[in-house]
């Protein structure tokens, strides 16, 4: 029996279909990606998915090009980033939409559904426009609340230690982990772990960035990070440890992330750093 598919029927489907692949990989491996972006990256999986017009290929061309697509797709939503992060990023999407592909053939063979058609990696379902936008409406719901309960998990806002060495210098600083910060690094995408200037003073040269001074092409290792908060917007001079070693309730673990420097007034008494939990469940 031939099967008719509408383009533009079969392009919305897939592109909400790859949206919702996307904020899945961004949020388990916790990456930084704006809407837009995203939008983007999901718009050239809709187009990706005409595919399917064409007449069947091979399976090896189509892994191919499946694999082609979630490195693009993911250097498009997660850019700038370093190249490892980007094909990380890439297989875990493609797998992804292997699972995908895996449990929609499963359905059309045990189900045989109507209007729905599986060819060259490409999924076409012709349902109406409304059950569409439902559908949309209802998944994203549910990630929603799924990835609002992922964050709530026990990593949030508890007490931690951590020892960090740079420069031939080793601290050992006590602080919070804290799910509300958010802060990234703009080039590389990692984390940002937040430190009072007057500890860390001694460590780096980077407080006299703060007063104006300095070569920042000089030294590589140092950023300059934007942050918004209730008292306003700016930047914080940042550098990279060489080693970071975090202690939270008998779990030891090692991350990589900036430092920024803060002015001590935000901090509380007993509170040196503030790690973003993100940093604490990558390196878990």
């Amino acid at each position: 029996m031939r099967q008719t598919v509408y383009a533009d029927m079969l392009f919305c489907v897939n592109f909400i279909i790859d949206y919702i692949m996307l904020i899945s990989v961004k949020h388990i491996m916790s990456l930084r990606a704006g809407r837009m972006k995203m939008l983007f990256a999901a718009a050239l999986g809709g187009m990706f998915s005409m595919i399917l017009l064409v007449p069947p290929i091979s399976f090896v061309l189509s892994a191919l090009m499946s694999i082609a697509e979630a490195v693009i797709m993911s250097a498009a939503a997660f850019m700038p980033v370093r190249m490892k992060t980007v094909l990380k990023a890439s297989g875990l999407l493609f797998c992804i939409s292997f699972c995908f592909c895996g449990a929609m053939t499963a359905v059309c063979a045990l189900f045989s559904p109507d209007n729905t058609l599986i060819r060259n990696g490409a999924v076409y379902i012709g349902i109406s426009p409304t059950v569409l936008i439902l559908t949309t409406l209802i998944c994203y719901v549910l990630l929603r609340i799924f990835y609002s309960i992922m964050n709530t998990g026990p990593v949030r806002n508890s007490r931690c230690s951590a020892s960090i060495e740079h420069n031939g210098k080793k601290l050992n600083v006590k602080g919070m982990i804290d799910s509300g910060s958010t802060l990234h690094e703009p080039f590389s995408g990692e984390c940002v772990i937040v430190g009072r200037e007057d500890v860390f003073e001694e460590m780096t040269d980077v407080k006299k960035y703060m007063n104006g001074s300095g070569n920042m092409q000089a030294d590589r290792n140092i950023r300059l990070v934007p942050f918004r908060s209730v008292g306003g917007n700016g930047l914080m001079p940042a550098f990279r440890p060489s080693k970071i070693t975090i202690r939270s309730e008998n779990t030891e673990i090692k991350v990589n992330a900036y430092l920024a420097l803060c002015d001590r007034k935000v901090f509380s008494e007993d509170c040196e750093i503030i790690v973003p939990s993100e940093l604490i469940m990558k390196g878990s």
